[in-house]
């Protein structure tokens, strides 16, 4: 459903007409600027459309008027559409050739010829993250370092975003960074902790974060550089020709502004001269020329925003024109005259001005030097033309003009008009008026009377008539290609107007696609995270059951195999195919018929089971069944381990025989017959408390001892033979023999040889019970 939503699928885009949309958009406007106190109603419509319509796909809404029902029952919903038109699109080192001219040309230069006590003031609005306002930071203290000289640097980093505020104080990012910043940087301001960089405290004390909303808070002063990139391009063109100004008005002299590569200076050319247009690096021009800008005014409200297409006396609404030139006249002239702009065109006429201007032939225009007759056309456009260029008053003394049959002598002054308001372009063209006698009038007359009898003098009079008719021609030929060109160069300029809108709305859909492609990397890299624990889970269980040899298989609900481990090959005929098989279609060689039925019972009663089991290859196993729990404790079928425990049986087995043997050695050790071992060679490995009391030795001097030593030299042949019959596997019999005792007394014994072999049937030595049947001889040889 929401891939279906006409934001993603693109074919019919959520709907409304131009008045509509303007209409739903202010309403917007008003809930976001009443939630937050921010307005967006100069923001580009495409942009803020394509963010609101983002929202409503995210919200499965179709159509405005509902969205915004859901923003009125919504708090939350307002906030969360306030931060997604907040694009933050940012990195170290954005751009890095900029950053290599900043390095290169723009900060060094704020450093040469600096007062030691004069701090270096740096502004950086739309800071988001703060990671520009620490590569401006950088760059300077490199660039110092390079210098050898040392200032106090102040980067007020400024953003209407707090949450990326809060984000930039703490000066933490990830280790993703040095994907744009040197790893000589990364060690000199950075500092290492985990999978993470923090800005060193040298940098992060120079730079103050603050939010500040650039159309409406009050901006900084006395700076030395504004670094203002793609904030414009989400803004209409009425605050980016705002905002010029302000950067202009918050610079010092020969400051420095620093922009998009999508963002211009547009008309203001004037005011800053060009370091390098590619890079969008500007410098203060001082003083300004050709234009006179205001203060700055904050915040930029609608009633001092200029709008788009309106002429020059249309903007001048807010000064009353007629104030501005009755001041004017009554400090200086009260002659007649005409208020012009920087096109030419009246403005306002004072006083009997039609001695001097007459209405033109044909189209109606108010441009004086159309309007202006013959005689004084040519000094009015020269004393225009000074008074654009060198912003200073001209005159123009006793010009004469024909009206009503009478030679009028006058003045002309041409002075800029309202210099103390900063009006740009105004003019004030005063006719003065020297106010001739009747009888000075008329001896002009009868001097060119006199004149034009002289036929010399016709003939320069001709011939300068002739030059006037030429000279006429060509100026209107000039204003005619003066209009073409200013006609022309109107239309470039709206062109190129266009173009630049274009461009910056470009430049928004690119960065709003980069914003969203981060967002889609940050979710990516979670998802992606988790897949690497899941995966490394996946192997340390893996290698866990392997390790143990534990032989498991798990069991679904339906009793169908889910999964297994290799050890289990050993006991059911299972391959990879059989995964998702039952297990009772799985041959085994368990010797137990009801494991289903345990199976059964152990989902019933979720009580694990455990017993013994034995192979058809006489193994014995441990069978433990367990309920298989989820992570939200849900039972989903069984586990079954099984452990090998042969092993253990037999050591069992084992430990049983052992404490057997060990009560026979107690017995053996405990017998009143002598018990000896000895190795095949003769020598003694074990005596008995028997026959230690028979023969007189410890233990420790028998073990020391080779068997021979306790027999008789005449029954030594009979031991060698007997020694060797043994070693041959043959079965001796008990016999009669003598053994001396330590004191040397010679005894008879009753001997009885047992072979021991190990588990190859190897003998490996041989024991002897001996008893002393010396006294039982004595008493037979009585009887006898």
């Amino acid at each position: 459903k929401y891939v279906q939503h006409p934001y993603i699928v693109g074919q019919q885009k959520t709907t409304a007409s131009s008045k509509k949309f303007e209409d739903y958009l202010q309403n917007i406007f008003i809930l976001i600027r009443s939630a937050t106190g921010h307005d967006f109603s100069h923001y580009k419509r495409n942009t803020i459309r394509r963010r609101i319509e983002r929202r409503m796909a995210v919200h499965q809404i179709d159509k405005f008027e509902d969205y915004i029902r859901y923003l009125k029952k919504n708090s939350e919903e307002i906030e969360t559409l306030f931060q997604d038109m907040l694009i933050t699109v940012t990195n170290f080192f954005r751009d890095p050739e900029a950053f290599d001219i900043l390095s290169q040309k723009v900060i060094p230069n704020l450093l040469e010829d600096r007062n030691p006590d004069d701090p270096i003031r740096i502004w950086i609005p739309g800071c988001a993250t703060g990671e520009e306002a620490y590569s401006i930071a950088i760059l300077t203290i490199e660039s110092m370092t390079i210098l050898n000289k040392h200032f106090t640097v102040q980067v007020f980093a400024t953003d209407i975003d707090q949450k990326a505020i809060e984000f930039a104080r703490r000066g933490i990012y990830p280790d993703s960074i040095a994907a744009y910043v040197s790893a000589e940087r990364l060690n000199r301001f950075f500092i290492k902790e985990g999978n993470s960089y923090r800005i060193k405290k040298i940098i992060r004390d120079m730079t103050i974060f603050s939010v500040q909303n650039l159309i409406k808070d009050a901006p900084f002063s006395k700076l030395d550089l504004v670094c203002c990139r793609n904030v414009l391009i989400y803004m209409d063109t009425i605050i980016q020709k705002k905002i010029i100004p302000l950067f202009h008005y918050t610079l010092k002299p020969n400051g420095y502004m620093f922009l998009g590569t999508s963002e211009t200076i547009g008309d203001f050319t004037d005011c800053f001269s060009t370091i390098n247009s590619k890079l969008k690096i500007y410098k203060r021009k001082n003083p300004v020329t050709g234009k006179n800008l205001k203060n700055p005014v904050m915040p930029f409200s609608d009633s001092t925003i200029e709008t788009q297409g309106i002429k020059e006396k249309n903007r001048l609404n807010d000064v009353s024109i007629r104030q501005i030139a009755e001041r004017s006249i009554l400090q200086n002239y009260a002659p007649p005259y005409v208020l012009i702009d920087h096109k030419h065109e009246i403005l306002y006429f004072h006083g009997k001005t039609d001695m001097y201007l007459t209405p033109p032939v044909g189209e109606p225009t108010f441009d004086i030097l159309k309007m202006a007759r013959e005689e004084i056309r040519y000094k009015l456009s020269t004393a225009i033309h000074r008074v654009s260029k060198e912003n200073k008053t001209v005159i123009s003394k006793e010009l004469q003009v024909k009206y009503n049959g009478n030679t009028i002598l006058f003045d002309l002054v041409v002075r800029p008009a309202a210099r103390d308001l900063q009006i740009e372009g105004l003019m004030m063209v005063i006719f003065e008026n020297k106010n001739l006698s009747n009888k000075h009038s008329k001896k002009i007359q009868e001097n060119k009377t006199v004149d034009k009898t002289d036929s010399q003098i016709t003939a320069l009079e001709q011939e300068l008539q002739s030059a006037k008719e030429y000279l006429r021609t060509t100026i209107e030929e000039l204003e005619t290609s003066n209009e073409e060109l200013k006609s022309t160069n109107e239309e470039l300029q709206s062109t190129n107007e266009e173009l630049q809108s274009t461009n910056e709305e470009l430049e928004t859909s690119r960065e709003e696609l980069q914003s969203t492609n981060e967002e889609l990397e940050t979710v990516n890299s979670e998802l992606l995270d988790k897949v690497n624990q899941l995966s490394a889970a996946n192997d340390d269980l893996n290698n866990l059951l392997s390790s143990t040899d534990i032989a498991t298989i798990f069991l679904d609900m339906n009793f169908c195999i889910k999964r297994f481990t290799h050890s289990i090959e050993n006991l059911f005929n299972l391959i990879k195919t059989d995964i998702g098989r039952p297990i009772s279609d799985i041959t085994s060689n368990i010797d137990y018929q009801d494991i289903l039925s345990d199976i059964r019972e152990t989902l019933r009663t979720l009580i694990p089971k455990e017993l013994d089991i034995t192979t058809s290859d006489k193994k014995c196993y441990s069978m433990r069944i367990l309920p298989y729990r989820t992570i939200e404790n849900v039972i989903d079928g069984v586990v079954i381990t099984f452990t090998d425990i042969t092993q253990r049986v037999q050591q069992k087995e084992q430990l049983k025989q052992m404490v057997e043997l060990k009560r026979l050695a107690t017995v053996l050790k405990d017998s009143n017959d002598a018990i000896t071992v000895v190795n095949p060679d003769g020598t003694i490995t074990a005596w008995n408390k028997g026959a230690q009391n028979m023969y007189g030795y410890t233990e420790a001097e028998a073990l020391k001892m080779n068997i021979n030593n306790i027999v008789p030299p005449e029954k030594h042949f009979e031991l060698d033979f007997l020694l060797h019959e043994i070693a041959k596997g043959k079965s001796v019999d008990s016999l009669e023999t003598k053994r001396v005792c330590k004191n040397g007394r010679i005894i008879d014994v009753w001997l009885t040889i047992t072979k021991l072999v190990n588990d190859k049937g190897d003998i490996v030595s041989i024991a002897t019970t001996e008893r002393d049947i010396t006294e039982l001889l004595k008493l037979r040889k009585d009887r006898e």
